[in-house]
């Protein structure tokens, strides 16, 4: 006999409109997913995101997700179905598109009815999703990750934040500062992966080609730095 559990989701992370309390439906006959784990951060990210356990398929849009609240300790995800192959603690926007991941397991090939994942305690504030979805694997090989950082900028973990926020670019001429919390238009390093600061030398907008992530930086720096 097929159930039927309702469940009512509240999105903590404010939006334009306000809190949304969504009612779904979900059939019952499909795997549980119980994630165990202690989630910092939620409370800073701007409007448009979500902080959310979530189940992918084969593309970047969530077939499932429960919002994470602040505190919780355990999530629960019901009725998930086979297409789910993928349980992720992560970020998603209004389109329920994947912005950044923080924890990632693979059930692709657990045929079991209830799945525990202990995920451990998770650092999920802006920086650290810029830090693994953009620095890390697309800026980091040469700002820091070899013998010497490109222009002087180490954009490791641990190292990119105090390298940015705040200091002044060596390569600007007019003395710009690399991030300028609350402005983004006037930071170099935004000016610089958007291809604006007037420049051919320091255009890098051929690193950063997916918007969410340009939409990411610039929404980090004008939220005014956390």
């Amino acid at each position: 006999m097929k159930k039927i559990l309702i469940i009512s989701l509240l999105a903590l992370s404010a939006c334009d409109d306000g809190d949304i309390i969504e009612d779904l439906k979900v059939e019952n006959t499909g795997r549980t997913v119980t994630v165990v784990t202690s989630v910092s951060g939620i409370e800073n990210w701007s409007s448009g995101y979500n902080v959310v356990v979530a189940g992918f398929g084969d593309n970047k849009y969530a077939d499932i997700s429960k919002n994470i609240s602040v505190g919780a300790d355990t999530i629960v995800l019901r009725g998930i179905g086979s297409s789910v192959k993928t349980i992720e603690i992560c970020v998603i926007n209004r389109l329920r598109e994947r912005v950044a991941t923080f924890y990632k397991s693979d059930i692709s090939a657990d045929n079991s009815d209830e799945i525990v994942l202990e995920a451990g305690a998770i650092r999920a504030d802006m920086f650290n999703a810029i830090q693994n979805a953009i620095f890390t694997p697309t800026c980091a090989a040469c700002h820091g990750g070899g013998k010497s950082a490109a222009a002087g900028l180490y954009l490791t973990e641990g190292n990119s934040y105090d390298a940015l926020v705040n200091v002044a670019s060596s390569k600007a001429t007019d003395g710009s500062v690399r991030v300028v919390p609350g402005d983004a238009a006037n930071s170099f390093m935004y000016k610089v992966v958007t291809g604006t600061d007037g420049t051919l030398s320091f255009d890098h907008s051929n690193m950063i080609l997916d918007y969410k992530n340009l939409q990411l930086i610039e929404d980090w720096i004008n939220k005014g730095i956390e």
